[in-house]
């Protein structure tokens, strides 16, 4: 098993209301890539063309195999303050 970081920008995290949480850790098998993750907190496929992954900094495809100790933010497309 592997834990990953995951950070959720506030918007997305208001709508992923079993988390309820900016900043959490999920724990996945080893192999598991950003898909398996979204089978686990409720972002709609509607809504992938809309949101930004990026894994250590890195913007990552949906497909992107994770490792031990990755940081994963979830953002929306647009993003600024």
């Amino acid at each position: 098993m592997i834990h990953i970081e995951i950070l959720v920008e506030m918007v997305i995290a208001a709508k992923i209301s079993e988390v309820n949480k900016e900043k959490f850790t999920i724990e996945l098998e080893q192999g598991s890539c950003i898909d398996d993750i979204l089978e686990k907190i409720p972002i709609q496929e509607k809504e992938l063309p809309f949101i930004m992954f990026i894994v250590n900094g890195v913007k990552s495809n949906i497909d992107k195999e994770l490792n031990a100790g990755d940081h994963l933010k979830i953002l929306p497309l647009i993003y600024g303050g």
